[in-house]
């Protein structure tokens, strides 16, 4: 079976899964437009296999060169632009969330601030974003003290899984896929999303803290300033802090 992936270095392993299964890569698409998502591994994976590598968002022209070039899936994983459907070949879409709640661009911060589970779904592409059938998923259990960086792994580690799971039969788990249904889409978190201000409890800002862990998150207060990791306490702590309601945020960024 011939496939075309598209996708970031956040699913990488997931090219590397293809590969891995004895599959043609006809090509890799990839591009970004946002710093926090990288093609660094997704290009040296491609350069390494002597993979076609485009770099430009997809077109129309795009797919019917697919189509015309004999391929029968396509692997989308975190690919930033909407891709044009086609009706010849298996177009799957790998998606950070336990779909139909939690469709959109960036649901793990989402799943930190409202408190529940994670998870990866494969799903058929359609009209909607993140709304095709679902072929296959697996339910990711946030821990007490989740954040970005340790759910973003899980995702990570879980993702391939499912992965080498429908590479055994794509055409037989994309027959079975089932209807979503009624769903949820979050909007991916802006600035106000990732901003704690002085005023807030612990409580609320060390939610904020684990959602944007490496990511960033921008206090408020008597000074402005960027936290890229930082802890609550209740007790003024030694080193740099910054003051919330009910104690403070120690920065940890160093």
């Amino acid at each position: 079976m011939k496939i075309a992936y598209f996708g970031i270095d956040l699913f990488s392993s997931c090219l590397e899964t293809c590969i891995d299964a004895g599959f043609e890569i006809a090509k890799v698409f990839t591009f970004s437009n946002d710093p926090y998502d990288s093609v660094e591994k997704i290009t040296q994976i491609a350069k390494k296999h002597n993979i076609p590598l485009i770099t430009q968002r997809v077109t129309k022209d795009d797919i019917a060169d697919l189509e015309k070039e004999g391929v029968q899936m396509m692997i989308v994983a975190g690919y930033a632009a909407k891709i044009p459907l086609s009706d010849k070949i298996m177009q799957v879409n790998i998606h950070p969330s336990l779909l139909p709640v939690g469709r959109g661009a960036w649901p793990m911060p989402v799943n930190i601030l409202k408190g529940v589970s994670s998870g990866v779904t494969l799903h058929k592409l359609a009209e909607g974003f993140d709304t095709g059938d679902i072929i296959l998923s697996r339910e990711i259990p946030l821990e007490e003290r989740e954040n970005l960086e340790t759910l973003t792994a899980k995702v990570q580690k879980t993702a391939p899984l499912l992965l080498k799971e429908l590479l055994a039969d794509p055409k037989a788990f994309f027959e079975k896929a089932k209807p979503q249904g009624e769903g949820e889409y979050w909007y991916e978190p802006d600035d106000s999303d990732r901003t704690v201000l002085s005023t807030y409890t612990t409580e609320k800002a060390d939610r904020i803290l684990r959602a944007f862990w490496g990511y960033g998150v921008i206090y408020k207060g008597e000074c402005d300033r960027e936290i890229l990791y930082g802890e609550v306490l209740k007790v003024k702590p030694k080193g740099e802090f910054l003051p919330l309601k009910d104690g403070y945020i120690r920065i940890k960024n160093t």
